[in-house]
């Protein structure tokens, strides 16, 4: 029974303990799981924002460019000077410092109207422009149209400008009797947009996926070597990224990481939660089970007390019985004595005694009788003893 006892809580133990321990790697699965949904929700609500902010400063830009249009347009239309009208683009400038260049440009290409900021060590020469992209473009576009470029460093004299200034470039064409007859643009100093990422953990790459602006350190001004669709071990993406279109103009990236540390940290605390309580409660059955053995054992010894004065006790019930057999049959010896001298007496008085002496001895001998066929060694029944003295 013992032996059984004992490999049944075994069995019971290791279930229970595999039921514990599994439900506690899934749920140290499941809190990685939620803290890496978490992360991703965070790292997309970011780059959702980022994207917002880039296609507002977007929109205020092409605003800008278009009331400089309009303004320059209605001064070509009044022939008003030209020197009038590079005040205006020099004061504009000074308003917003988010530009560092403003250019009036002819159908052919070459500048008539250059300003820049007062930040700018660029000498301000007129120069031809007539074989850039931008312009080719803008000849193209129809009234209120403005062209976008793609965000690159600046380049002066058809040479990359130094120190680096990354720029995004807005023209509109200005038409005059519904012939193009000049374009408007601003130099936007696109460093101005991309110091908004800071302290964000955003990198953003133009349409060439060259880094502009990395919160990683990568190397600017380069084509990214960033691979998105790596993964952890554990399945779950490294990067998460998104793609920004300027009304199908540009096409843009940003892209973000989660914050592995913090994962790590979170999951390490979890981990080491959950294995302790896990480890109090297979302790705690331990030492149930330790306890149920103990009482167990200790109910055993109790039970085989018992039995053995269980047992004694049937042995003195039995010897007592025994006694009583024999004091009742020694009674009825002395009363078959009595009875067999008293045939001798001719006296009827003597032999009278001796019949009452008889009664005497069946009185008590009824009594050890009836104590050793009772269970009850420690009383008769008086009404069963009356009957049975009277009988006899």
């Amino acid at each position: 029974m013992g032996k059984k006892l004992i490999i049944t809580a075994s069995i019971l133990f290791m279930i229970t303990c595999v039921i514990i321990w599994n439900l506690s790697v899934q749920r140290i699965k499941l809190f990685h799981k939620n803290i890496t949904l978490v992360e991703e929700i965070t790292a997309k609500n970011k780059l959702k924002d980022a994207e917002s902010k880039l296609i507002e400063l977007y929109k205020i830009s092409k605003k800008n460019v278009a009331f400089l249009g309009d303004l320059i347009e209605l001064d070509l239309k009044t022939n008003t000077p030209l020197k009038l009208t590079e005040q205006k683009l020099a004061h504009f400038l000074d308003i917003d410092h988010n530009y560092f260049q403003a250019r009036l440009i002819d159908s052919k290409g070459m500048e008539i109207i250059r300003v820049d900021n007062k930040d700018s060590s660029v000498v301000s020469k007129f120069q031809y422009k007539g074989h850039r992209d931008y312009f080719k473009k803008v000849l193209t576009l129809q009234k209120g149209d403005v062209y976008i470029s793609n965000m690159d460093l600046n380049i002066e004299n058809d040479t990359i400008e130094i120190p680096y200034r990354p720029t995004i470039r807005f023209f509109t064409p200005i038409y005059l009797n519904k012939e193009l007859n000049a374009m408007v643009g601003l130099n936007l100093n696109a460093k101005n947009w991309l110091d908004s990422f800071k302290g964000q953990d955003i990198t953003f790459l133009n349409s060439k996926n060259e880094v502009f602006y990395s919160a990683e350190g990568e190397n600017l001004y380069t084509e990214t070597k960033t691979d998105f669709t790596k993964k952890d071990r554990f399945g779950n993406a490294l990067y998460y990224q998104r793609e920004i279109s300027l009304e199908g103009n540009q096409n843009w990236t940003i892209y973000t990481k989660p914050n592995i540390l913090s994962i790590h940290q979170q999951l390490a605390e979890y981990k080491r939660s959950t294995y302790i309580a896990a480890g109090v409660l297979t302790v705690g059955i331990v030492l149930f089970l330790s306890i149920i053995y103990t009482l167990y054992k200790k109910n055993k010894h109790i039970n085989s007390l018992n039995k053995t004065i269980k047992n004694r006790l049937d042995e003195r019930d039995t010897l007592l019985k025994e006694i009583h057999h024999r004091v009742k049959n020694n009674l009825q010896v002395i009363s078959s004595l009595l009875s067999l001298q008293s045939s001798f007496i001719k006296d009827d008085k003597i032999k009278g005694l001796f019949r009452y002496s008889q009664y005497r001895i069946n009185s008590m001998a009824i009594i050890h009788e009836m104590l050793y066929r009772s269970k009850d060694l420690s009383k008769i029944n008086y009404a069963d003893y009356t009957k049975q003295l009277a009988s006899t």
